[in-house]
């Protein structure tokens, strides 16, 4: 889906950061993974980023550190490039990190849950729309099933980076 830059409900582009693509070479590597073969998979997200419909390389985002009010910086980083991006949804196992809470000063919503877990948020951003933080199972179904959460999807941001907890 992602590689033909479309879905059931339009166009998909993933949007990835310089900072985002090194973090999963670290984490392949840390899990086992050769430098050849961990190499290979990130040059497979970078190119992948390029088939969408607006064929972006992956961003260098400067500035804004610190802004983002997340304790973990990683998803703080995250966050930052789907807004620098204008991203509708941001596709991650990480939703602890995400909740207000002592993790996170955000004021999100839990729109539907897992379980006991939240499963999508929306975060209230100033100056735009609300971002749409969702599970990957949860932003499959509705790419793949040409349902939409709240807003428009045009954008999809990916945090390649995180585990599920």
């Amino acid at each position: 889906m992602a590689a033909a830059g479309g879905s059931a409900i339009g166009p998909v582009q993933i949007v990835v950061s310089w900072r985002m693509v090194d973090t999963l070479r670290f984490v392949l590597r840390r899990l086992g993974m050769s430098e050849a073969v961990a190499s290979a998979n990130v040059d497979a997200v970078v190119r992948i980023a390029a088939f969408g419909p607006m064929a972006w390389p992956p961003y260098l985002v400067l500035g804004g550190t610190g802004v983002t009010p997340l304790r973990d910086m990683e998803d703080a980083a995250v966050l930052e490039v789907a807004v620098a991006a204008g991203a509708d949804l941001l596709v991650t196992f990480d939703m602890a990190d995400f909740m207000p809470g002592p993790r996170s000063r955000l004021t999100a919503q839990v729109i539907a849950r897992h379980g006991r877990r939240p499963a999508v948020l929306s975060v209230a951003l100033p100056d735009r729309s609300d971002l749409i933080i969702a599970t990957p199972q949860r932003a499959a179904d509705w790419l793949s099933g040409g349902r939409r959460p709240r807003g428009v999807l045009a954008r999809f941001t990916t945090d390649v980076g995180a585990r599920s907890d």
